[in-house]
């Protein structure tokens, strides 16, 4: 399975926003692991330059 992440936004300074999208995507692909899905991806971005997965349009990674 495939975590699709469609939109998130942050809002604030700049150093504060940085930390807390951080946390919050750590968070996001431990608990996504955790109920089994296998790769993560983003659907605003295109294909990745390194890890990507075989096949995939939209950035997508494995966890």
């Amino acid at each position: 399975m495939t975590l699709i992440v469609i939109n998130i936004s942050f809002r604030g300074p700049a150093d504060t926003v940085h930390s807390e999208m951080t946390a919050f995507v750590h968070w996001l692909q431990q608990t996504a692991k955790i109920n089994g899905f296998l790769h993560f991806a983003d659907e605003s971005h295109g294909p990745l330059t390194t890890d990507q997965v075989h096949g995939c349009s939209i950035a997508c990674c494995r966890l």
